[in-house]
């Protein structure tokens, strides 16, 4: 789910970015950039840290019965996988499009011999794991030294996704401590698998409200945000806040 939300965004970002850059309007292509990435990271920050936390509740709830620490591992890499392909767009929209391809091309080199001789140590799929990270990491780097020294291209990685991460710390408490609060109550009643769904879909709900609204306290979010992803979805908050407001008088 978020490796098709990223590609989605890669996707529409492109022809904007290659627009601006062929006007040379450096500024404005930056802006819009960082706006990309500023997407990128509202999607794929909360999402990792759900599946790292409650990668038991997940494969409990879909029926796997393969060792859910390993999803919790790996988690993290949705981050490192957006802003990669997020970079490798921005390249190709500014006409480094070989550049781009070269270093996924090392990405997939580095991965493959890591897992060469990771793998068959004691360290196992962990191996796997490890090689994932330091693949992504290398074309990371490279293409942020491509894009802010050879095009001009400025982009804060750091800058626009604080935000995320610290709505995401939060979302994590408090959606965790309703899971226990919950699955506490629903373990007398249920057997093991209702008492996990029953619990977590709930979470699920608080999780979301407690992300948007500390990202939107952070200013992480605004109204042209989400205006630009759902014009229906703005206008149907809107009436809802109105609502609200309303009742309160």
């Amino acid at each position: 789910m978020p490796s098709a939300i990223i590609t989605a965004l890669c996707i529409s970002i492109l022809p904007t970015l290659a627009a601006l850059y062929t006007v040379k309007n450096k500024t404005e292509t930056s802006l819009k950039a960082n706006y990309g990435f500023k997407l990128c990271y509202m999607v794929a920050f909360p999402i990792a840290t759900a599946m790292a936390v409650f990668a038991p509740q997940i494969y409990s709830i879909l029926g796997f019965v393969s060792d859910p620490t390993y999803l919790s591992a790996l988690a993290l890499s949705v981050i490192l996988l957006g802003t990669v392909h997020l970079q490798s767009a921005i390249l190709q929209s500014v006409n480094f499009m070989f550049t781009s391809t070269i270093f996924l091309t090392i990405m997939v080199a580095v991965k493959a011999i890591l897992n060469y001789f990771l793998v068959p140590t004691s360290l196992n799929i962990y191996g796997a794991i490890i090689a994932t990270y330091v693949s992504y990491l290398i074309p990371m780097v490279l293409n942020q030294i491509v894009l802010h020294h050879k095009k001009g291209i400025r982009i804060s990685l750091l800058g626009n996704s604080w935000r995320p991460a610290l709505s995401s710390g939060v979302m994590l408490v408090g959606s965790f401590t309703v899971y226990s609060v919950l699955h506490f109550i629903t373990s007398f009643i249920f057997s093991g698998y209702l008492a996990v769904l029953i619990a977590f879909i709930p979470t699920v709900a608080v999780g979301i409200v407690l992300y948007f609204y500390m990202l939107a306290r952070l200013g992480g979010i605004s109204e042209a945000d989400v205006n630009s992803v759902s014009p229906a979805l703005m206008k149907t908050t809107k009436k809802i806040i109105a609502k609200i407001k309303k009742q309160g008088k």
